[in-house]
């Protein structure tokens, strides 16, 4: 797809000075399939079992008793990542029946 104003600067500020590159499609590029997608009418979505496949919208959970949950992700996840979700966790606690794993997925920082 395209990159927009917004992707450029998110990339800009993580790259830090560091050099990037965008990949552009060839002006007479031909496509056998062209999709939009309104991204603001997308929900989170929440894996779960049995399957790392098996994903649903977090609307669907509603009421459903959590035993377990993770942070982090062995695909691109980054210490900035961890940091937000702990300001998000600061002064709040986990239940006593919740496991919750942290793992980050990569040890630099943007």
């Amino acid at each position: 797809m395209q990159v927009d104003e917004t992707a450029l600067d998110y990339v800009s500020q993580r790259a830090a000075g560091r050099p990037y590159f965008v990949f552009e499609a060839d002006p007479d590029a031909q496509y056998s399939f062209r999709a939009t997608y309104d991204l603001q009418a997308l929900s989170p979505m929440v894996t779960v079992p049995p399957g790392m496949n098996t994903v649903v919208g977090v609307e669907e959970l509603r009421g459903t008793r959590v035993d377990q949950a993770t942070i982090g992700s062995c695909a691109s996840n980054r210490l900035d990542d961890l940091r937000a979700a702990a300001a998000i966790l600061k002064g709040r606690r986990i239940s006593r029946h919740v496991t919750m794993y942290i793992s980050p997925g990569s040890p630099l920082s943007a």
